[in-house]
């Protein structure tokens, strides 16, 4: 979708139909965004792109039953990026799976750029990439630069925690374990700075005050230890 449209992303929709594609899976998942700056959905379109998509960790199952969900889910979803499946997935070692919740949990922070391959269509006036139409690509990403790392969190706007994440079977237990555990660390975060606030206005401890000692003042005239000469 447009980025200038993508606030309106219907999230609660994406979570429904995860749960249903997944049904009979162990699962712990979330939403993600992905800006792909050079991409346009829309004909003499100025506008960059966003994708929402989701990430999800499953286990418990053969890889023959995640690929042949895989099967399923390309053959009737379009690609945004012709040659560039919607549905992928990697085979994952024990000690590898908590990196992939971490980076499933992480806000957008990287920009997308669509790479033509072969007989990709150009808007001639914009020269950003259309997809979908014909030609294939491959993509390559960048950190957001701090205009879209803004735009993008304008995108997310309000969504809570509990919005954007979904789990199902043995999931869901790891799906509360982590909501409280990311409401505590909210929480945490939010009495430190209330804290540093209120030191900010308190004035400074007395022990904290260096005293200036003022020279004594020389007198002169009599009954005074210096006098000129």
């Amino acid at each position: 979708m447009p980025l200038s449209w993508a606030k309106g992303f219907k999230h609660a929709e994406m979570r429904d139909r995860a749960t249903t594609l997944l049904d009979g899976f162990s699962y712990f998942g979330a939403i993600d965004l992905a800006l792909y700056s050079n991409v346009s959905v829309m004909f003499n379109g100025r506008d960059a792109t966003v994708a929402p998509h989701i990430h999800a960790l499953t286990w418990g199952h053969s890889e023959s039953e995640i690929a042949q969900l895989a099967a399923r889910v390309n053959q009737s979803t379009p690609a945004l990026l012709r040659g560039m499946p919607p549905f992928h997935y990697h085979i994952l070692k024990a000690d590898e799976a908590l990196a992939r919740v971490n980076y499933m949990l992480k806000a957008p922070l990287s920009e997308y750029r669509a790479i033509p391959k072969e007989g990709a269509e150009i808007d001639p006036v914009t020269r950003r990439i259309i997809p979908g139409i014909k030609g294939s690509f491959d993509q390559k990403k960048r950190a957001l630069r701090p205009g879209a790392l803004w735009k993008m969190t304008s995108v997310l706007g309000s969504r809570t925690i509990p919005d954007i994440m979904f789990a199902g079977g043995e999931g869901v237990a790891l799906l509360k374990s982590s909501i409280a555990n990311a409401v505590w660390r909210i929480r945490e975060d939010d009495t430190g700075l209330r804290e540093m606030k209120i030191r900010r206005r308190l004035p400074v401890p007395p022990g904290r005050i260096k005293e200036r000692k003022r020279p004594k003042p020389q007198r002169n005239g009599p009954g005074s230890r210096e006098s000129p000469s």
